[in-house]
């Protein structure tokens, strides 16, 4: 039996810490132009760190 451990509470507030952190760097790049593209990056990166975690931590908890 896989036994997941998922905490909603420690993903919502890493997210709350990401969408920060987006808005502050695209607040302080001002040029959407040039923030978008930057933004997409980050949130591609921080998307695929998240999910690695989680699958380390269900072949952790096999």
């Amino acid at each position: 039996m896989i036994h997941s451990v998922f905490d909603p509470i420690g993903l919502t507030i890493l997210l709350l810490i990401k969408h920060k952190l987006v808005r502050y760097i695209s607040d302080a790049l001002c040029v959407s132009d040039l923030s978008y593209p930057i933004v997409t990056i980050f949130r591609i990166s921080s998307v695929s760190l998240i999910s690695k975690q989680l699958i380390d931590n269900n072949n952790n908890n096999k």
